[in-house]
Parts: C-alpha cells; sequence; structure tokens
C-alpha cells in the first residue's frame, strides 16, 4: 500500500480565482463509509463527512437541552450549498496574511497541516441558545483541478477550549483526505 498524503497546491486558492470560460471547479463530497465515493452534499443513505459533522454539531446543541427543528438543518445545509457553489466559482476572498491589517478573507489555508483549507461561514450560527462559527474544511488536490470536502466545524463561542477543538477538527480533515486521496488515485 502506498502512503499517500494529501497536500495543497501552491498557487492561489481556487476558490478565490474567479472561472468563467469552463464554469466552476467540481465538488466532491466522500464521506466516513466509503471514503472513495461521492456521496453528494445532500445525505441520504450514505453521508458525506460534511453531513455527518452538521449532523454531530446539531446533536452536541441537542445533548445540551436545545431543540432543533429538521427546518434549521435543511437551511444550514442550505446556507453551506450557497457557499460551497461560490466556492466552485472562485468568489471566495483570500486570506492576505502580507497586507499591512492581515486581511481575513473568507477561505485560507490551515497552517498546521499541508492538505486542508477552510472557508468561514459569512455570520455566526445561532443554534439554540448558542452561537458557532463554522468552518467548512476541504483541499484543492495538487494532482487534479477539483474541490474536496472534508468536513465541518462549529467553534461554540466564549469556549475556553476552542483552539485545540479547531486544530483537532483540522487534523481530522487531514486524515479523512489522506485517506479519500489513497482511494482516489488506486482507482
Amino acid at each position: 500500500m502506498v502512503d499517500v498524503q494529501l497536500r495543497l497546491h501552491d498557487e492561489p486558492l481556487r476558490t478565490c480565482t474567479p472561472v468563467y470560460e469552463h464554469g466552476p471547479y467540481p465538488w466532491l463530497h466522500p464521506g466516513p463509509a466509503d471514503v472513495g465515493k461521492n456521496v453528494g452534499i445532500g445525505g441520504g443513505e450514505v453521508s458525506s463527512w460534511l453531513v455527518a459533522d452538521l449532523e454531530s454539531l446539531f446533536d452536541c446543541v441537542k445533548e445540551r437541552g436545545q431543540a432543533l427543528s429538521d427546518y434549521v438543518f435543511s437551511y444550514s445545509l442550505g446556507e453551506i450549498a450557497e457557499m460551497l457553489d461560490r466556492a466552485g466559482y472562485g468568489e471566495l476572498e483570500e486570506d492576505n496574511p502580507e497586507s499591512h491589517w492581515r486581511k481575513r478573507g473568507d477561505a485560507g489555508r490551515c497552517k498546521i497541516v499541508a492538505g486542508v483549507a477552510e472557508i468561514r461561514m459569512p455570520s455566526p450560527w445561532y443554534l439554540g441558545d448558542f452561537r458557532f462559527q463554522v468552518r467548512i474544511y476541504y483541499s484543492e488536490p495538487e494532482f487534479e483541478e477539483i474541490l474536496v470536502s472534508l468536513g465541518l466545524e462549529g467553534k461554540l463561542e466564549d469556549e475556553p477550549s476552542w483552539k485545540e477543538q479547531q486544530n483537532d477538527a483540522i487534523r481530522v480533515a487531514q486524515g479523512r483526505g489522506d485517506d479519500w486521496a489513497e482511494r482516489y488515485l488506486r482507482e
């Protein structure tokens, strides 16, 4: 077995580079049940990592005593789909660490791993009495011009351990990406 590590390409992020002539970059949404397949964002019998992580976020809120309707889940999934659509067309703004003001954009490379970038949802999500900053973790593999969703994380605001939780989620996304890339390159 070949040990594959998913790496981002060295160019500006695709999600932040407008494309017009050939249409959007295609998204792949692999999941936990079948890492090598694109199961779609909408879930179904087999859900993507993105949907599985959103379900986990909602379960976390429910465990804290807050009731959330199916409508809120569907609405949240719609917000994610809209952001991914914009990203596919390269309409997001990339972080600019070189600028005087260290401008944060909608998307940026995760510094602690080689193969993961993040898309920041533009405003906090209010789920029950809780407020979350939501991040979508994804990759832009160097071996093909596609976008691959690797998961989602909701940082509970005012949580003292948010940085460790975020770094753990990024490392999980890298592991998922490595597993996906190994299977994808074998097919």
